[in-house]
């Protein structure tokens, strides 16, 4: 049974066939984005990167998601290295989202002190 979200779609067997098809993996994490397997996307996410570590998209995608689990101090980490890698296309895109996580965790410290630097861990905000 296929995996599929609008136009992507995923043979199960296609990463089957060859366990080092970075298209797989970063098709299939998207797909896993889109349905809130967080997880899912993030272990695929992190295979293209172990496959291909040179990949400004794998980092963005992979950060975008830890953006999602409210993991801000992974995501910040996922943009510096996208940005790192020097992607022209996102290069303007990461920096701002960089900027943005890194002054949501600022502010997250600021009004709670001594508390967990995750943002979606507190029920005050």
């Amino acid at each position: 049974m296929a995996i599929s979200t609008g136009p992507f779609l995923i043979s199960p067997t296609a990463i089957q066939l060859n366990t080092n098809d970075i298209v797989a993996y970063g098709n299939r994490g998207l797909i896993y984005g889109r349905k809130s397997d967080l997880d899912g996307a993030i272990a695929d996410f992190s295979e293209v990167i172990r496959l291909n570590p040179k990949s400004p998209s794998a980092y963005n995608y992979r950060a975008m998601t830890f953006t999602q689990k409210g993991d801000l101090d992974k995501a910040i980490s996922d943009y510096s290295a996208s940005i790192e890698l020097k992607d022209s296309n996102r290069l303007p895109w990461s920096w701002r989202n960089l900027r943005q996580k890194r002054r949501s965790r600022q502010r997250h410290r600021r009004l709670h002190p001594g508390h967990s630097t995750q943002p979606d861990q507190c029920a005050g905000l």
